[in-house]
């Protein structure tokens, strides 16, 4: 099995350095996907478009254009989980780590929206 340098070892959908001290072995598995969310933060008038990454049971990595740092309380809105509150873990080079303050089913993010006839 080789290292991925961008999903983790074996592809687990693992973050490779996220920024928060984690290793692969302590990291919860990661979802690696390419979703859209909206993240309200305080700092910020409008809401923001968020480009997730990967998303677990207990937090997210979003590409995200902003002024972030760890501690800071925000919501993020997702296709099939709704509106999720946390933390800002860690924030650099345009990418942010959120952990969520319950823990979610990542699944559910995946599930097909039924479309209005």
């Amino acid at each position: 099995m080789t290292n991925n340098p961008t999903t983790g070892n074996g592809g687990a959908g693992v973050a490779a350095d996220a920024g928060d001290g984690a290793t692969d072995a302590t990291r919860p598995d990661r979802d690696s996907m390419f979703l859209r969310g909206v993240l309200t933060h305080p700092r910020h008038m409008e809401p923001l478009i968020v480009t997730i990454r990967n998303l677990s049971a207990g937090g997210l990595m979003a590409e995200a254009i902003g002024q972030f740092a760890p501690g800071d309380r925000i919501a993020v809105d997702i296709s099939g989980l709704g509106s999720l509150n946390g933390s800002i873990a860690w924030a650099r080079d345009g990418r942010i780590g959120l952990s969520f303050d319950t823990p979610i089913d990542p699944h559910q993010a995946r599930r097909p929206i039924a479309r209005r006839r």
